[in-house]
């Protein structure tokens, strides 16, 4: 949603930082499947999509999602074991 449009719908005034840091903070998975729901169809039908998101091995539904949910299914994707844990654990 362009800077204009989110302020004239909530009613709040942001400046350019502020919306580039919005529009940064949401991952790029939900970005690329927000942009493959077909919107024209959607407002055509006057119906809301239902978008789901993969937390902890189960789809759900974004608007259903809590924020510590996402949040751990973000951090869930991100966390990797250091390379030298698998040394230390057949060593130790």
């Amino acid at each position: 949603m362009p800077k204009e449009r989110l302020q004239q719908k909530y009613n709040i005034s942001c400046d350019f930082l502020f919306y580039n840091g919005l529009m940064a903070a949401i991952p790029r998975s939900w970005l690329v499947k927000i942009q493959a729901s077909n919107v024209t169809e959607i407002t055509i039908l006057n119906r809301i999509p239902t978008l789901s998101v993969m937390v902890r091995n189960k789809m759900v539904d974004i608007r259903r999602a809590t924020c510590s949910q996402l949040y751990r299914s973000e951090i869930d994707n991100i966390v990797k074991r250091p390379t030298c844990y698998f040394k230390w654990e057949s060593e130790y």
